[in-house]
């Protein structure tokens, strides 16, 4: 009897202390549950965030593509203002470039009753006219991109100069060019300045660059366009006035046959150009000398403009 007594007394002890562990492994479950609960809640809360947030990103990014219309809109407009500016004879405002210093720049000559008179100031030599504003169509140009702009400029200075080389140094206001239909390189280059500032191109991106060449001593307009103006990316642009064709296009200035240790200058800047820059203005190489002042001032201008055309042709 004891016997049964013990035993039945040990199964009750072992249902106890069973009962005990199930109840410790139901409570243990049920934290788990309550965890992934609260994981599976916060998954969705962080579903909804995400979703949200792609929303608002989408809208932002409407809005991105809003403002960036509307800023190559009034970049169009502002470009449209410089040029109206400039057709009014207001100057399109411009900080004098960093790459200009204070070193020699040649001082154009005008014959006057055949008596040399130096330009102390080159930037006197450019002006505005309302006869090169009719003769250029100015208000045809207000529109155009800045490259078809210098283009069409270009082909009006080849197409209104007859070219005449100057036994004296002459450098032309463009009215008398514009009148007597002829000039030679530097008038040129001035009639193409003139048209760029009544067209609105920034006196910082247009100068006349004076220096030697693989063909002489020469006076040529360059344009500077950014990367995304350009077909050859960023860089000065040689617009040659002497030829009697319309190339294809220009010649990019850096590596070319062009140099311009004459000086720069243009309608409101003048100077050398600093030599910490100068690898970004002349050819590969310098001349080994400069040309004498007899030379610079009385040259065979004719040569000088046949081996210009073979250049540009392709012929040499």
């Amino acid at each position: 009897m004891f016997g049964f007594l013990w035993k039945t007394w040990q199964d009750v002890a072992g249902i106890t202390a069973l009962r005990g562990e199930i109840a410790l492994l139901t409570a243990k479950v049920k934290a788990q549950d309550d965890i992934l609960y609260q994981v599976g809640k916060d998954k969705l809360t962080l579903a909804q965030d995400k979703i949200e947030l792609q929303r608002k990103l989408a809208a932002q990014i409407e809005v991105a593509n809003v403002l960036n219309v509307r800023l190559l809109e009034l970049n169009s407009n502002i470009d449209s203002l410089k040029t109206e500016l400039a057709q009014n004879g207001v100057e399109v405002p411009t900080t004098k470039p960093s790459f200009i210093g204070t070193g020699y720049c040649y001082r154009p000559n005008i014959q006057v009753e055949g008596t040399d008179v130096s330009v102390s100031n080159p930037c006197d030599i450019y002006t505005r006219s309302d006869l090169l504003c009719r003769s250029l169509g100015i208000s045809s140009l207000k529109s155009l991109p800045k490259s078809q702009k210098v283009r069409k400029i270009w082909e009006y200075v080849i197409k209104a100069i007859e070219y005449r080389y100057d036994k004296q140094d002459n450098w032309q206001l463009h009215p008398i060019t514009v009148l007597r239909r002829y000039g030679d390189c530097e008038d040129g280059t001035i009639l193409f300045l003139d048209c760029c500032r009544a067209a609105g191109i920034p006196a910082s991106e247009v100068f006349n660059f004076v220096g030697n060449t693989s063909f002489g001593y020469h006076s040529y307009p360059c344009v500077y366009f950014k990367g995304d103006e350009a077909d050859s990316g960023e860089g000065w642009y040689i617009f040659e006035t002497t030829l009697d064709f319309l190339p294809d296009k220009p010649k990019k200035l850096n590596g070319s046959k062009y140099w311009c240790e004459g000086g720069i200058q243009n309608w409101l800047y003048f100077g050398s150009v600093k030599p910490e820059f100068a690898t970004s203005f002349n050819g590969v190489t310098m001349p080994s000398t400069r040309a004498s002042p007899q030379k610079m001032k009385i040259e065979n201008n004719k040569e000088k403009r046949e081996m210009i055309k073979k250049h540009w042709r392709g012929e040499t």
